[in-house]
């Protein structure tokens, strides 16, 4: 099994938060196509460290670090999204496959409002795993 911390997160935002769908939870880049894509979440991988190897242990341990991208015409609406996102998160310990999961920052980004009027936040968590275990 190959994880993929991008989809993996995805589909744990999927399952814990009701206003959640595949429907408007994306894996790629934010897209910028009309009205299609103003009330979305968008998830990204964004690299990792190299693997670390170290005596005693098997396998190599990897780490993947992922955006999430909120998107929402409503300022109030889209803060409050990526709050509960947040919070979530946040009281994480693991997502299935992975050893560690963690926030990169202490309260989402709020990056401030697109060309077409959409406000926009984000936030990073970082992901582990023992790639012999998977």
């Amino acid at each position: 099994m190959t994880l993929q911390p991008d989809r993996d997160v995805k589909d744990y935002l999927i399952a814990n938060i009701v206003s959640l769908s595949d429907s408007n939870v994306l894996v790629g880049p934010i897209e910028d196509k009309g009205n299609r894509s103003q009330n979305r979440v968008f998830v990204q991988n964004s690299g990792g460290p190299i693997p670390q190897r170290t005596m005693g242990r098997i396998g190599e341990l990897r780490s993947g670090f992922v955006n999430i991208f909120i998107r929402n015409k409503n300022w109030l609406n889209g803060r409050n999204l990526s709050d509960e996102i947040f919070e979530l998160l946040s009281k994480l310990n693991s997502v299935s496959g992975y050893e560690d999961v963690d926030l990169q920052q202490s309260t989402p980004t709020d990056i401030g409002v697109t060309e077409k009027d959409v406000f926009l936040f984000a936030l990073t968590v970082r992901l582990r795993w023992n790639a012999s275990t998977v």
